[in-house]
């Protein structure tokens, strides 16, 4: 158990301590029993250093310039200081017409859980905002929905990170928005 649990703090230092995870939070027990594990090393009695960078978007910049990221389809997403969840700024669905969407993405490498507020205005069942990982949809919310808070798990490596707001053939409602 002891030679395991020593692989275990050398195989998280090794492959974990590099990567960002974006938007995780990190529930304290679980960061907690991490740093009794691997709190010394068991041949040495050394402290091990552990380096978890959990790296937090949250559009205070009030523009995209933090990361990477990438919007498109027929029409843009923006940061704007409307209806932030905290602080100032957040993201907002570009300002699409019937039969169209917008996307916003975000190619990271990182492990863990990513995790993110959302908040929606539209025609409930047929205005959808959807949440994809790496192509697979996870999730798409319609409706009247306040702040909201959703988490996935993430395995290591280079994902795609997409959220799209899409509009069906007619009708609109709310702010009709994500």
């Amino acid at each position: 158990a002891i030679e395991a649990t020593r692989r275990a703090a050398e195989n998280f230092k090794t492959y974990c301590s590099i990567l960002a995870i974006v938007g995780v939070e990190l529930e304290r027990d679980a960061e907690e029993f991490m740093r009794e594990i691997v709190s010394r090393d068991p041949d040495t009695g050394q402290p091990l250093v552990i380096n978890i960078y959990v790296v937090n978007e949250d559009f205070e910049t009030c523009d995209f310039s933090q990361f990477p990221w990438e919007t498109g389809g027929d029409a843009d997403w923006f940061v704007t200081d409307f209806e932030a969840h905290s602080g100032y700024c957040s993201a907002q669905a570009g300002d699409i017409g019937d039969s169209e969407s917008t996307y916003l993405e975000l190619i990271t490498e990182t492990a863990g859980n990513v995790s993110f507020w959302y908040k929606i205005s539209s025609e409930e069942g047929f205005d959808y905002l959807c949440f994809y990982i790496d192509g697979h949809g996870l999730d798409c919310w319609s409706g009247e929905i306040d702040w909201t808070h959703a988490t996935y798990p993430i395995h290591p490596g280079t994902h795609t990170l997409r959220w799209e707001y899409s509009k069906d053939s007619s009708e609109s409602s709310g702010y009709d928005t994500a």
